[in-house]
């Protein structure tokens, strides 16, 4: 009975990823969606604080990448208003503008001062893409700040 389990199993996999030259095929409502991807640097904190899976330092002041898709393609962000919002550990959120570094290659940035990150705990961060009618949020991405050493 395992067997016949395992068999079936391995089978409904195999069709419903890809197995045995059946392509998988996005949905419609997956389709021309755009693709919104962030990246955290920083001058004045060393390279290994950023490597601890998201830690960043309190106080510390880095800079929020945007990057925007569609496709596999740049999306044009010409026109586009960009916020990145921060919820503290306290739950407050703040939103900030951020600066478009090349709306023709869909990014912006936004530098954030020593007071952003003035608290130490568990953050969030997501952003927001307006431009026209569409209205993209990103899904809150966690971080951690710890007290400077």
């Amino acid at each position: 009975m395992f067997r016949s389990l395992y068999f079936s199993a391995r089978y409904f996999l195999s069709r419903m990823f890809g197995g045995e030259g059946v392509a998988p095929t996005p949905t419609p409502d997956v389709q021309n969606r755009p693709v919104v991807a962030d990246t955290v640097s920083n001058a004045t904190v060393p390279s290994d604080a950023l490597s601890l899976g998201g830690t960043l330092v309190r106080g510390g002041t880095y800079r929020f990448t945007l990057t925007a898709s569609v496709n596999g393609s740049a999306w044009d962000l010409t026109g586009a208003s960009v916020v990145l919002t921060f919820t503290s550990p306290s739950g407050t959120a703040t939103s900030y503008s951020a600066t478009l570094d090349d709306a023709d290659g869909g990014t912006a940035h936004y530098d954030g001062d020593a007071s952003v990150l003035g608290r130490s705990g568990l953050w969030r961060r997501s952003w927001r893409v307006l431009q026209g009618d569409v209205d993209v949020r990103t899904r809150p991405k966690r971080f951690v700040v710890v007290p400077a050493p």
